[in-house]
């Protein structure tokens, strides 16, 4: 399948959110109307990635700020960009180590030798660099700098002071060191200050305890697994010319087959063309993206069943966000502070903040209708809080998650997708 990612997600995210100017706004962003998460599969089977899923950007207006009040101050928080597997050994070092012996002896079909030339090519790729921010994720990050700086020029143009502050893990100090990079190309003048250390993690990468906080997620997830056996024979026929013979190769059916699905998530991230999904009926690959989009959503985020044990863990990172805010609000000249770090802290952030949509609140039963993965926890996802003042002093905010206005569940605006900052704060220090 052809990916024309920009022209796609633009048609797609439009109908979803629709794109508003001026005195309109943007409500929370789900699937487009009369459509559901297997019809966006189809259109594009790299959205089985789940939180491997490379950033989708649209083309995005703002809605006009009331009159009087410009942006003076922008609070972020941003996931690393795409990056290698993290795990021991690499879903395509073990492919390669197994088809070699069936792809020497010619017994793979055309769409499974396409598959190992691609495994080995994402081995040559990948060689020394897992856990290790792509080319792709630099990209991501740089672009994302670039947009926030050309769409919010006035915050930069009052001040010139920027902190930011990552991760000790590398693919997130890369991200920053990318994103700042981008946003001194645009203005040379700015000073930014780039850390990491021990001492931040305490707020940026804060999930001690959520294990514990969702344990009964385990037994949820395996009786989900279990309704929802694979197909391995159905693959085994697409991947190899004797499905029996093929058989001989492989010890391990269901293991093998879910390598081959690692691949097809990760393939994007490291720049290698998908060829993975070709091999594996529709079912498969649904199935287990509906078994991770599950699974981060119940184990990170605000379910029905765990959010109020789950959500709470994140709130060193909301004093945070309220700190630094409080201090800009106070006049301490600073344009923007950027945190850099992972997707389960943001997860727990989106519940905590009660983002419309990503961060809602819904039992395992819908997670796949209200909660798409693919689009809410992408590699590079990002929190954009933007603060806006008039002459009065009065203080308003609006939030951005992957660059798009959204809205607060538990909170009416003030006007469009923007929230007075006193009734804000007030709203988030007193959850949970």
């Amino acid at each position: 399948m052809k990916h024309y990612r920009p022209l796609l997600a633009a048609a797609i995210l439009s109908a979803a959110i629709g794109f508003h100017t001026n005195d309109s706004y943007a409500q929370n962003y789900g699937y487009p109307e009369g459509k559901n998460a297997a019809d966006l599969i189809r259109e594009d089977t790299l959205r089985t990635g789940n939180n491997h899923h490379i950033y989708e950007y649209v083309d995005l207006h703002d809605t006009r700020a009331p009159k009087g009040y410009k942006a003076f101050y922008i609070s972020h928080y941003g996931r690393h960009g795409s990056r290698t597997d993290h795990r021991g050994n690499e879903a395509w070092v073990v492919l390669e180590k197994e088809l070699r012996p069936a792809y020497e002896a010619g017994i793979l079909s055309w769409k499974g030798r396409q598959a190992y030339e691609k495994i080995v090519e994402m081995c040559e790729v990948g060689d020394g660099m897992r856990e290790m921010l792509t080319p792709v994720g630099v990209k991501e990050h740089k672009e994302i700098a670039r947009r926030m700086y050309r769409r919010f020029r006035e915050v930069f143009r009052q001040s010139k002071e920027v902190e930011a502050r990552s991760s000790t893990v590398q693919r997130c100090v890369l991200s920053m060191g990318a994103f700042c990079t981008a946003l001194a190309a645009e203005d040379p003048k700015l000073d930014i200050d780039l850390l990491t250390g021990q001492r931040y993690m305490d707020y940026i990468a804060h999930t001690t305890g959520y294990g514990e906080a969702t344990a009964g997620s385990v037994k949820m997830l395996k009786a989900y697994k279990k309704a929802h056996p694979r197909d391995t024979v159905s693959f085994f026929a697409m991947m190899f010319n004797d499905p029996a013979e093929g058989r001989a190769f492989i010890k391990d059916a269901y293991h093998f087959e879910s390598n081959l699905i690692e691949c097809a998530n990760y393939c994007q991230c490291l720049g290698v063309e998908d060829v993975f999904h070709r091999c594996m009926p529709f079912e498969v690959y649904y199935d287990a993206w509906s078994l991770k989009n599950r699974s981060l959503y119940l184990v990170h985020c605000n379910s029905a069943e765990f959010g109020d044990k789950r959500i709470p863990i994140g709130k060193p990172l909301v004093d945070d966000i309220i700190a630094k805010a409080d201090a800009a609000v106070a006049g301490n000249g600073r344009a923007a502070d950027l945190r850099f770090g992972h997707d389960y802290p943001l997860m727990a952030l989106t519940g905590y903040l009660d983002l419309q949509g990503v961060g809602g609140r819904y039992s395992f039963d819908e997670i796949d209708d209200k909660w798409f993965g693919s689009w809410n926890i992408c590699m590079a996802s990002n929190l954009q809080l933007v603060f806006y003042r008039n002459r009065s002093g009065d203080v308003l905010v609006k939030c951005l998650y992957n660059e798009r206005e959204t809205l607060i569940n538990g909170l009416e605006p003030f006007y469009g997708p923007y929230y007075r900052w006193d009734e804000l704060r007030k709203y988030w220090m007193e959850r949970f």
